[in-house]
């Protein structure tokens, strides 16, 4: 029956009310209970024969302009959230009031890069397919976390990751790019891929220092950061080691204005000691490690080394 086909359509193929009208025509008695029976089951109105033309019009034009207004609504709403995931919410405020040239100084953010230890080996050994898939499952679920931990997504660039925090003034970025970036390590250790059958591990790096942002390009804008702190941060990744966050003595002491960040995510903080970072030379850094995780014992010797040769007394 008629109501039947309503009643699949609403439940079955899940099609609102509001996605597609439905309208059912009728000459069944008793009339009410018809009209009754055709609302349970999902019908948007009913009529009854004998009926008149230009109220059947006039009804159907009415149903139609409902559905228009639904699905403009739903098209601003992915707009909105497009929006909302690619710029940040007082860059958004900024726009939609008219301005045309969004450009910030920040005196101090915190900015984290990752990407997948080993990557280059990993995708010659998948179909393109599934690189896409397995890119897709370990970005999804950083996207959630950056959520989560209230950090601010920049871009993905093949298999690196980039986030953001304090350009919204935040004073706590430092620690929500620490929590982050442990998150991150874990997510990633659940996800394997389909050939190498092995836990993904990765490198996360992570320095805090000022920075300029800004949205750039007309087409396809973006809210890019620019300064010495991206590249800086990049370099902590570069230089970092597989399943630990490298951060620089600069996010140390910004991370150590919280006293309780240890205690509450169980990670350890261990001095690593000096680093010769391209294109900044040595720089004292530091590496967060995940609760139950080790720090390899090359790095734990060169640190011990740094440790020894920096108390040193000086020669004569």
């Amino acid at each position: 029956s008629g109501f039947e086909v309503c009643y699949n359509i609403r439940n079955q193929l899940r099609l609102s009310a509001t996605a597609l009208p439905i309208m059912m025509l009728s000459a069944r008695s008793p009339v009410e209970q018809s009209v009754i029976t055709g609302l349970e089951n999902g019908c948007n109105d009913y009529i009854s024969k004998p009926f008149e033309k230009e109220v059947l019009k006039a009804r159907v034009h009415t149903a139609l302009q409902i559905k228009r207004l639904h699905d403009s609504e739903l098209k601003h709403s992915r707009y909105e959230q497009l929006l909302h995931s690619i710029m940040p919410p007082h860059v958004i405020d900024r726009l939609q009031a008219g301005e045309n040239m969004i450009a910030e100084s920040h005196s101090l953010v915190t900015i984290l890069f990752s990407d997948i230890v080993g990557w280059t080996n990993i995708a010659e050994m998948l179909s393109t397919s599934q690189v896409v898939i397995l890119l897709n499952d370990l970005f999804s679920a950083f996207d959630n976390l950056t959520e989560k931990h209230g950090v601010f997504k920049v871009e993905t660039i093949g298999d690196a990751y980039m986030c953001a925090a304090g350009h919204d003034g935040s004073q706590d970025h430092a620690q929500k790019i620490a929590r982050f970036g442990l998150a991150m390590i874990e997510a990633a250790g659940r996800v394997k891929p389909p050939v190498t059958g092995l836990r993904l591990q990765i490198r996360v790096g992570a320095h805090t220092g000022p920075a300029y942002t800004g949205v750039v390009g007309r087409k396809v804008p973006r809210y890019c950061f620019f300064g010495d702190t991206v590249n800086v941060s990049s370099r902590m990744e570069s230089n970092g080691s597989p399943g630990l966050l490298h951060i620089s003595d600069a996010m140390h002491k910004e991370l150590m204005k919280d006293p309780s960040f240890q205690d509450h995510t169980k990670a350890r903080i261990v001095e690593r000691g000096t680093v010769e970072i391209k294109g900044k030379g040595p720089m004292l850094t530091h590496l967060i490690v995940p609760e139950g995780a080790a720090v390899p014992s090359s790095i734990a010797k060169s640190s011990r080394s740094n440790r020894r040769l920096s108390s040193a007394p000086a020669a004569a």
